[in-house]
């Protein structure tokens, strides 16, 4: 997902570094109006990665639902309907992009109108990865099994992602300066660690399951002879 997604909006679309929330309405339609396909193809390729979110997600809550048990699973559950709703998020301004991309040569009014829509979206609708980071972490604190599912460091990990995340909230209420959308706070920082913690979670869930297989295994072995 995490290799799609900045193929996409990089060197295709290039919206990395997005364009300044202080740029006129005439320098956000002409962003839009040169190398339209690229533009259209990278977010194309944006919109199919991000879909990889939704299995990624579904496997974290299996490898919770290992901590909080067959029959208590409320924050198991919370992670999987907070990260579907981010996938959602994140897919939105994509599409909302494709659409002005579609038909650049429209009222340029309207097509800041829609990209300040997607940015505000894109980088500003932070509660659900929040959500997800601190039921994460609280469960894995919970973690009283005898080999752990995941570190114990990965909580703290986790809280750590809410408080780098977390002021990219505020991007509705500044247009330059480190809390705008693209300033060094939300767009470097936020985005840097948002990543960070899914390449992170990508391979400690790789070693977890694969103990997991181990146990299985054993189990399997255990009742056959």
């Amino acid at each position: 997902m995490t290799l799609g997604f900045f193929i996409g909006l990089w060197p295709l679309a290039h919206f990395i570094w997005p364009p300044a929330p202080t740029e006129s309405a005439e320098q956000i339609a002409q962003f839009f109006q040169t190398e339209t396909v690229l533009k259209r193809t990278g977010l194309f390729i944006a919109m199919l990665s991000t879909g990889l979110l939704a299995p990624f997600y579904a496997v974290i809550s299996v490898q919770m639902k290992r901590i909080e048990g067959k029959h208590a699973l409320p924050l198991t559950y919370t992670q999987l309907v907070a990260g579907a709703c981010t996938v959602l998020e994140i897919i939105l301004p994509l599409m909302l992009w494709q659409g002005v991309a579609y038909r650049p040569d429209r009222n340029i009014e309207l097509t800041q109108t829609l990209n300040d829509i997607a940015w505000l979206i894109f980088l500003g609708t932070t509660t659900t990865v929040l959500i997800q980071n601190l039921v994460i972490g609280m469960v894995v604190l919970q973690d009283k099994n005898a080999s752990p599912v995941f570190p114990r460091w990965y909580a703290y990990f986790n809280f750590f992602a809410v408080a780098g995340v977390m002021p990219a909230g505020f991007v509705v209420f500044f247009r330059t300066g480190p809390l705008a959308w693209n300033g060094i706070i939300v767009w470097a920082i936020g985005v840097a660690v948002f990543f960070v913690w899914i390449c992170a979670t990508a391979w400690l869930i790789q070693v977890a399951a694969g103990r997991q297989r181990e146990e299985h295994t054993a189990a399997e072995a255990l009742v056959a002879a």
